[in-house]
């Protein structure tokens, strides 16, 4: 018999690894490691823009702080995983329910967690379609 599925299972593998090892390693919590991998880079890219100088460029140039996209991607790195977190945490709370609305004799977690996981695990073509078109 297969064991439940749990959102600390999905947190930990696919694009999640990186998170969970940190998370383990430290000893904090998720959203923790999020932030921990946005303000990283973040600094990286602040000390490298501030070595070639191109913080604020001159005229229609546009430097890193003038360029909303890169900090725009930073804060997805941190909003997105939470989002997911918390949205799975809410769909399998309301397992019993969704059952009630579906009629079925199915397990929940056979019915609409598995196919969720194997979609954020790039486990069909379609997941792995949808990855490429967002990265």
């Amino acid at each position: 018999m297969l064991r439940p599925l749990h959102v600390s299972d999905v947190v930990k593998t696919a694009g999640f690894r990186l998170h969970y090892y940190i998370g383990r390693k430290f000893r904090i919590r998720f959203s923790y490691v999020c932030y921990i991998l946005a303000i990283l880079p973040a600094g990286l890219f602040l000390i490298g823009s501030a070595i070639d100088g191109s913080l604020i460029l001159p005229g229609r140039s546009i430097g890193l702080l003038e360029h909303p996209g890169i900090w725009v991607f930073l804060i997805l790195q941190i909003a997105l995983p939470i989002s997911l977190k918390y949205s799975l945490k809410k769909l399998i709370r309301a397992g019993s329910r969704l059952r009630e609305l579906a009629k079925t004799r199915d397990r929940f977690s056979q019915l609409v967690v598995a196919p969720l996981v194997r979609f954020l695990q790039l486990e069909d073509r379609e997941s792995r379609f949808a990855a490429t078109l967002i990265y």
